[in-house]
């Protein structure tokens, strides 16, 4: 993936609000270190800077962030010396970069931030950051699973100076993100529709966030259709509390997989022992992976990794209904084309409803 980092910059809205309100939105994306080390390279100190890049904590999952367990305690630690050239890449004779949202966090906010407080706007400013995807491992990116649907998300305003350094169990998505510049500006919605009928944001404003915690803060939605073009897979799915339901609408075909997971060495390993009969010493093989069942719903009390799937027991029939039905009222909400799929096609002539295929699903 291309290393970047996109910055967009709303100017001021004076002709709404008594004084200049600017935003600035950074989306960062795999090897944002990459803007670091361009910087070095400009200012001429390329060959005679020793760079030493760690993390300031573990993964943000329970056992990890705020433990000392191994998810915990574990981080990355990179060192890239102009001197030892031959250990560049780990061994290889090239230089290579370090790939991860969390390089942008430590040292690339760090440069955006400093521009933003020289140029006189860091106190009028609301800061959005957050990363495009999950981790690029198997259960990952290009998956609505929790390790590929986790992203960071950091809110800072002048005006709520008493949230600064907090943390909050609220669950919230990318979607919350236009509802909050919205707000931010005291600009409204526009109203306006589609052929599938009126717009709707269905997020919502995480200012309030910042004055107090929030109470019902409990569900959240997501969705995909693919990653590349040859990876078309449409996916779903509802959080709400504990409970993850998702629905793998094509899922009797297997799971795509991009070009990046496949020649990384952890899914490397994977087909190397699954074709050799050898243990792969993952929780789930990859026929399981590649074959999902259409409904999937996980229990991240008790089950934070997400490997076992409680739908087609009894005793969660009910959450099960109530989050489908959550989750087929957003989709009408969206004007998702697949609300209807697999089992019908979705018809709207005259009014939208969904007409049997009678495909056996």
């Amino acid at each position: 993936m291309l290393s970047r980092i996109v910055l967009i910059i709303l100017a001021s809205c004076s002709a709404v609000v008594s004084k200049r309100r600017n935003v600035l939105l950074i989306i960062a994306d795999d090897a944002g270190i990459g803007l670091v080390l361009g910087e070095l390279r400009a200012a001429g100190y390329e060959n005679d800077t020793l760079v030493i890049y760690s993390s300031d904590n573990g993964v943000p999952f329970p056992n990890g962030r705020t433990n000392l367990y191994g998810p915990g305690a574990a981080e990355p630690l990179l060192l890239s010396s102009p001197e030892h050239r031959g250990r560049w890449g780990g061994g290889q004779p090239r230089p290579r970069q370090p790939a991860g949202p969390a390089l942008v966090s430590l040292l690339g906010i760090g440069l955006v931030l400093g521009e933003l407080r020289a140029a006189g706007y860091e106190n009028d400013t609301l800061v959005i950051y957050s990363s495009d995807n999950g981790v690029p491992f198997p259960n990952g990116r290009t998956n609505l699973y929790g390790p590929g649907a986790a992203e960071p998300l950091l809110l800072s305003s002048p005006e709520h100076r008493g949230r600064w350094g907090g943390a909050s169990p609220a669950l919230v998505s990318l979607l919350d993100i236009t509802p909050t510049i919205l707000d931010w500006l005291s600009v409204p919605f526009p109203a306006h529709s589609l052929p599938g009928g009126p717009v709707l944001l269905t997020g919502r404003s995480l200012l309030p966030a910042l004055v107090s915690e929030p109470r019902d803060w409990t569900t959240v939605y997501s969705s995909q259709s693919l990653h590349e073009v040859t990876m078309y897979y449409p996916m779903r799915s509802v959080r709400r509390g504990p409970f993850h339901l998702l629905q793998n609408l094509n899922f009797l075909m297997p799971f795509p997989i991009d070009q990046d997971l496949f020649v990384s060495p952890t899914f490397q390993d994977l087909l190397n022992r699954t074709r050799g009969g050898r243990p792969t010493h993952w929780f789930k093989g990859l026929h399981q992976y590649y074959y999902r069942e259409r409904w999937e719903l996980f229990d991240t009390r008790t089950d934070p990794l997400e490997t076992e799937n409680l739908a087609a027991l009894a005793s969660h029939r009910g959450v099960l209904q109530d989050l489908r039905q959550r989750l087929q009222k957003w989709q009408w909400a969206t004007a998702d084309p697949w609300v209807c799929g697999p089992g019908h096609v979705l018809e709207n002539r005259l009014e939208p409803q969904c007409r049997p295929l009678y495909n056996g699903l």
